[in-house]
């Protein structure tokens, strides 16, 4: 019953969870703030096409396995296949070519900062020790969370790209307006 000229699309890719993986999970991180920087470029400023692409890693480090991928946007109902269109061929660069050193650190160097200012607060940490009380990984965890993320390398993130963005195993969903077809 909203706009008719707005959509909703989701695509998403599982990949793991829990701390055995968690360099990968905070390497992960740097990998979706790059998919989200290419998105914007394309769907947004280049093209108009979509109002919002967002790309996130969820990471549930209290479970073994229910961690995802997920690209959101609000895209017009007529651009809804370009839409996946465009973010499967993004992946696909992604696993195919290594990110550029210049593009690496223009994801790296935000995440630095954030971590400098972050971490001076009281809630920063009350966030990242929650559970720790009855799971001593969560400590261990925080302690390498800054090496994990900011020394990642262009190849380590080819290989993410490559175990995670299978097309084959990725979901998609829309959200049309009531009477309106998504082409």
């Amino acid at each position: 019953k909203g706009d008719k000229e707005q959509a909703a699309a989701v695509l998403a890719w599982p990949t793991a969870g829990g701390f055995t993986l968690q360099k990968e999970a905070r390497q992960l991180e740097i990998l979706t703030q790059i998919f989200n920087d290419r998105l914007f470029d394309r769907l947004r400023s280049a093209e108009g096409a979509a109002y919002s692409p967002s790309v996130q890693n969820n990471w549930p480090f209290s479970y073994d396995a229910g961690g995802y991928i997920l690209v959101t946007s609000q895209v017009r109902p007529d651009r809804v296949a370009y839409f996946y269109d465009v973010v499967k061929s993004t992946a696909a660069d992604l696993v195919k070519n290594p990110v550029s050193e210049d593009e690496l650190q223009r994801a790296v160097a935000p995440m630095r900062q954030l971590l400098t200012r972050a971490s001076t607060g009281n809630a920063f940490w009350m966030n990242q020790m929650e559970g720790a009380t009855h799971d001593p990984r969560y400590v261990e965890a925080m302690q390498r969370m800054g090496q994990d993320m900011l020394t990642v390398t262009a190849p380590q993130l080819q290989v993410l790209a490559a175990k995670y963005l299978v097309p084959g195993k990725s979901w998609s969903a829309v959200v049309l307006p009531e009477g309106v077809a998504a082409k």
